[in-house]
């Protein structure tokens, strides 16, 4: 099931290569990342309801606003938006009383080819395939589909989900 290189879709080139070589050695790269997550980090998350079109915050919001000990709607955005960057993908897990940013270049895309209810064969992600290099946390798990949210604000055009980085 793993094995298939054509059911998995990682990171390319390299995330680390990207934070190595640019973000910490390029001042202009910081600079411009940094302005855009400074930016993209002051937005805070509301409903709006359908009959006036008002905004409004809601409990069901509060793991968003608080997304782990001491983190904040802003922390969790300038992440977002850093590992999209750098990578061109960020993934958030949801871990049931809180929420845990995966690093993008240890995620693999899942997806297997079924069958829609028309008989045509469609290619959907399963899940997300977490290989960490680190020593407290050594496993590799696998995340189903719906406990991880997968924001990849630039397609590439070469991969069915994986996003690019503008880098």
């Amino acid at each position: 099931f793993f094995g298939n290189h054509s059911n998995t879709e990682t990171i390319e080139p390299t995330f680390e290569g990207y934070v190595e070589n640019a973000f910490y050695t390029n001042a202009v790269v910081f600079g411009v990342i940094r302005t855009r997550l400074a930016l993209f980090s002051e937005a805070t998350f509301k409903f709006r309801r359908l009959s006036t079109k008002k905004l409004f915050g809601d409990p069901a919001l509060s793991k968003l606003e608080k997304p782990w000990p001491g983190g904040s709607t802003g922390e969790l955005l300038a992440r977002m938006e850093q590992d999209a960057s750098l990578a061109g993908n960020a993934y958030v897990r949801d871990c049931g009383d809180y929420l845990e940013r995966l690093r993008p270049d240890w995620v693999t895309i899942v997806s297997i080819v079924d069958t829609d209810p028309n008989g045509y064969s469609r290619r959907q992600v399963v899940g997300y395939l977490f290989e960490p290099h680190d020593v407290d946390r050594p496993d590799v798990e696998f995340y189903p589909v719906d406990q991880v949210a997968h924001w990849s604000p630039i397609p590439d055009p070469l991969a069915n989900f994986r996003g690019l980085s503008w880098l």
